[in-house]
């Protein structure tokens, strides 16, 4: 026998059309407007009147990695600081051991690596590399204040295309006032270039500049206060340097025997003709160099990798970064 179905749902939904009558009647105002309308007439009328104090950024420097910042890294050729590309930078083995490999960014679209520009000894990766500085807003060119280091934009030898950025301190900020829109800051600032880094030889620091001079906000940038250990890349390279030594000290590498030498030697004598007289030490370690990447000698790591070992106080590459 069928049974008639029950009237639960017909009540349920008619209480609800009672009730949601009821609280459109509560939220009515005099003017027949409900208080979820006005709120939300409010909000658009308030946005409106906040866009056109809504200010845009200047392009920076140094494109973010995401919500990250950059990173920039300091040159042993002249002191200066350069751009971290985090596409192409990547860790690799030589035979003076690991090393961060900063390189320019692709060339083209199909995957070229570029030049590389530095070499920093993964022991050295925390303090030779920082976190991007950022460029001032007119807006916030009050969080400049005396004693702060910063970072400047300089042109050697007033040329306006080449320039490089170096660490300073603010020795006074002279304010005036001005609104908070692009290029309305007035302000100028005293600034003293910082001594070189004690990473730099005798002659980079000499290419470092010194003294006072005046500048105004468009060349100034402020540095993060952010560890740049926290950065995501820098995280990544230094697990795949743990992970690296973990794997040689499993599997280290056995050193040259005398016999190899004196093979070695023996080479280069019945080549040359003659023994061999100033220098000798040194061709004979290129020639294990050879022998060990065509297989002679059976210690981990072999040949090394594109770039060789790292040289420091080369000429600038092309474009004003320079090779160390």
């Amino acid at each position: 026998m069928r049974h008639p179905a029950p009237d639960h749902g017909y009540r349920y939904c008619a209480t609800v059309r009672r009730r949601s009558a009821s609280r459109r009647a509560e939220f009515q105002d005099a003017g027949g407007t409900s208080a979820v309308q006005r709120t939300r007439r409010d909000f658009e009328s308030e946005l409106r009147s906040a866009l056109p104090c809504i200010q845009m950024p200047r392009r920076c420097r140094h494109q973010p990695a995401g919500k990250f910042h950059g990173l920039e890294y300091e040159c042993l050729n002249n002191g200066a600081w350069y751009e971290v590309d985090l596409n192409t930078s990547c860790i690799v083995e030589t035979r003076a051991g690991l090393f961060l490999s900063v390189r320019e960014p692709d060339p083209d679209p199909n995957g070229l690596k570029g030049r590389t520009l530095a070499e920093i000894s993964a022991d050295k990766i925390m303090s030779r590399l920082r976190l991007s500085s950022e460029p001032v807003q007119d807006a916030t060119c009050r969080a400049v204040k005396e004693e702060d280091i910063v970072a400047v934009k300089w042109h050697p030898s007033n040329d306006q295309e080449a320039f490089r950025y170096y660490d300073v301190r603010v020795v006074c900020a002279r304010r005036k006032d001005h609104g908070n829109d692009d290029h309305d800051c007035k302000c100028e600032f005293i600034l003293e270039f910082c001594k070189p880094s004690v990473h730099l030889s005798d002659e980079a620091k000499a290419k470092v500049p010194s003294g006072t001079f005046t500048t105004d906000i468009g060349n100034t940038c402020v540095l993060p206060c952010d560890d740049v250990a926290s950065h995501p890349s820098v995280e990544r390279w230094l697990k795949q340097v743990e992970r690296w030594r973990g794997v040689k000290s499993k599997h280290p590498a056995t050193t040259i025997p005398d016999e190899t030498k004196q093979v070695a030697q023996l080479k280069l004598e019945q080549a040359s003709g003659q023994p061999t007289g100033a220098g000798k030490q040194e061709a004979i370690d290129a020639q294990l160099g050879t022998m060990q990447t065509h297989g002679c000698h059976g210690g981990v790591g072999g040949a090394p990798a594109q770039g060789g070992a790292p040289t420091q106080g080369g000429a600038p590459t092309q474009g004003g970064a320079p090779t160390q």
